[in-house]
Formats: C-alpha cells, structure tokens, sequence
C-alpha cells in the first residue's frame, strides 16, 4: 500500500524533532501532529491546508471536551510542523500563521511570591507557616 501524502513530511519532521528537542517534547509532537492528522486527513497535499482547517480543528478538540490547554498544545505542535513546511520551501506561508494564539496570561499574576508576600499571605488565611 503507498504512504498517505503527508506521511513523509510528518516523518521527516518527527525525524527532526527527535534529533533537536527534548524527547518528551519530540513524544508529546508526534502524538498531537498524529491527531490533528488524523482529523484532517493523511490523504491531503500540504498546500490544502489553510487557516480556517486549523480553526475548524481548533473548535472540533474544544467540543470533544478536550481542555484549552492541550488544544493549545496541540496546535503548537501543528504550528510548528507547518513552518518546518515553509522553512523547507515545500509550503509558501504558514497556514497557522495569525490563526493559532495562545490566551494572554494576565501580567499581575507573579510566578513565584516575594516572601514578605507569603508571610502576609499566611496571616490573612490564618495558615501556619511551612504550608
């Protein structure tokens, strides 16, 4: 049986992946590219794919219950895959490009509190410290 079109492309990707990112981040990739694939279809060329194939994806994981955060995941994976595409001259522009945003975390939330801010923290709900 002859390989779907976009399997050598997502072979060669993955081939790349493995070689240059951390291998959970190369495991977690694979994965997601495999299901967005998977909904998309293997069969298709990659000048088929367009902005609004990534939204319909996009919105399809969110109705299968899928949470923001591996739906955002998992087009950053497929972000990724298609300027890997650009990048090797087989697509002219990334069909994800201005498509897939991340949500804006809120620039007042602190990582990591002072500890001056803890303290206080702990005396407002009253918790012993060490908690």
């Amino acid at each position: 049986m002859k390989p779907a079109i976009m399997e050598k492309y997502v072979g060669k990707f993955e081939g790349i992946t493995l070689m240059t990112l951390r291998y959970t981040t190369y495991t977690n990739y694979a994965r997601f590219l495999e299901t967005f694939m998977d909904w998309a279809g293997w069969d298709r060329t990659p000048e088929s794919f367009d902005g609004f194939t990534v939204e319909d994806f996009k919105v399809q994981r969110l109705k299968e219950g899928a949470t923001p955060g591996r739906v955002y995941a998992e087009l950053a994976a497929v972000r990724r895959f298609f300027q890997w595409l650009v990048e090797e001259g087989v697509l002219q522009k990334n069909p994800c490009k201005g498509r897939v945003t991340m949500p804006a975390q809120d620039p007042r939330l602190a990582k990591k509190l002072r500890p001056v801010d803890q303290q206080t923290l702990r005396k407002q709900a009253r918790m012993p410290p060490g908690i």
